[in-house]
């Protein structure tokens, strides 16, 4: 996370600043990752959190996204994201089950 160097954070985040739960994750996909929403193949939601003291105890919403993109094209448009200030890099994480793909390889920066 940029702004808190050391922690994790699920990708795309933000502030839920409207009525609409997935207005949200659309603008802070593509604002974030760069990932258009006609890329999502599948979005679940996971779970309600408490970000904790150092976020002031705001709630997260998280959910999954099944992605008709590989990792490879994620980084990829990330690289070009309009805020990826926001977060120091992307870890790719294999999903329980799910079948091994190839992953991009990081950038120096």
């Amino acid at each position: 996370l940029g702004i808190m160097p050391g922690y994790w954070h699920a990708v795309p985040a933000g502030n839920l600043d409207c009525p609409n739960p997935t207005s949200t994750l659309q603008h802070e996909l593509v604002e974030e990752t760069g990932v258009a929403w006609s890329s999502v193949k599948q979005a679940h939601m996971l779970a309600l959190l408490d970000a904790g003291s150092e976020q002031g105890h705001k709630f997260e919403i998280v959910f999954s996204l099944q992605l008709a993109a590989s990792a490879e094209d994620v980084y990829g448009y990330y690289l070009a994201a309009e805020d990826r200030s926001e977060h120091d890099c992307l870890i790719f994480v294999e999903a329980p089950g799910a079948a091994p793909v190839p992953l991009p390889t990081p950038l120096e920066t």
